[in-house]
């Protein structure tokens, strides 16, 4: 809804695009550091001084509505510098770095976190003397990705230029960027497609989310779990990658008709291998090897069509 006003509103002696990148991600910089030393408390976790505190759910709200809402203007941001930093032939490509690095991302802050976070993994793995707590703390490593944003920010401030607006690119007013932005969302191949994005994950959304939370309650421990998304980190890394040409060509969306169908198949195999796993837990004290080849399995095979 305020694209419209990222793409408008500027510094012409800053930079089209800088002019936005530059603020919010010192914000969500700063907001990172700043909540290290809040976060125990609003999660209601033991503070530095021993006191326990009920989890502060408005706060925790607010605080990452904040946060990802400037997180989102920075991604409109950065998708409208693409389009004018990739060259005309490249600028398909675009989607597919930015599908790299979201699951990068993704599997950097929810496996990496919870391996160097949990006590269990850090003893068995990385220290040869075991201790009570893990590595590293949530506050920690919002810190450390705060002043990551920081820095890389500063980075593009003092040594990354922008290049002038080309004259096939014309700015728009801020009302006849509104006005190009309801003509477009009139079209009718733009509505079915909104269609199509609004409802095409209804059909395994289900087995998705409660896969991992029923293998979890039949035994498995969460940070083990976490680790076979390894699996699915990767391929989600590298499959784009490789999909990207094909992705890029004149109909984009072949590719996804395609792999649609076998996407549904996988949430088929979740259903039927899920109540195996209660099966197998049941019976068996220590970890089944039959689940550590399972899920591996699953999660490339989500990945492969997902991407």
């Amino acid at each position: 809804f305020w694209a419209p006003l990222v793409d408008a509103m500027y510094v012409e002696a800053f930079g089209r695009r800088k002019s936005w990148l530059v603020p919010v991600q010192l914000l969500c910089g700063f907001l990172m550091i700043w909540g290290q030393y809040q976060i125990d408390a609003w999660l209601g976790e033991s503070t530095a001084d021993g006191q326990q505190t009920e989890p502060d759910i408005k706060v925790l709200t607010m605080y990452f509505f904040v946060l990802f809402f400037l997180m989102a203007t920075q991604d409109i941001a950065v998708d409208g510098w693409a389009l004018t930093m990739l060259s005309r032939e490249n600028r398909g490509l675009a989607s597919t770095v930015n599908s790299v690095g979201q699951t990068l991302g993704y599997f950097t802050a929810y496996v990496g976190f919870l391996a160097l976070n949990d006590a269990d993994t850090c003893n068995r793995f990385f220290r040869a003397v075991p201790q009570e707590e893990g590595i590293v703390s949530l506050g920690g490593f919002m810190a450390f990705w705060g002043y990551v944003f920081v820095f890389t920010t500063l980075y593009v401030v003092l040594f990354k230029r922008e290049d002038d607006r080309s004259e096939d690119e014309p700015v728009e007013s801020i009302t006849g960027t509104y006005r190009g932005l309801l003509k477009v969302l009139q079209l009718p191949s733009v509505q079915q497609l909104c269609i199509v994005l609004l409802t095409c994950k209804a059909a395994f959304a289900a087995a998705d989310a409660a896969t991992s939370l029923k293998i979890v309650e039949y035994g498995m421990p969460k940070e083990e779990l976490a680790f076979f998304t390894t699996f699915l980190g990767s391929a989600g890394i590298f499959l784009p990658a490789l999909l990207g040409k094909l992705i890029a060509g004149h109909a984009p969306l072949n590719s996804w008709r395609w792999a649609y169908p076998l996407r549904l198949m996988v949430g088929l195999l979740y259903a039927i291998l899920v109540p195996l796993s209660s099966a197998t837990y049941a019976t068996s004290s220590e970890h089944p090897v039959m689940e550590y080849l399972k899920i591996p399995t699953l999660t490339v095979s989500k990945a492969t069509f997902a991407a």
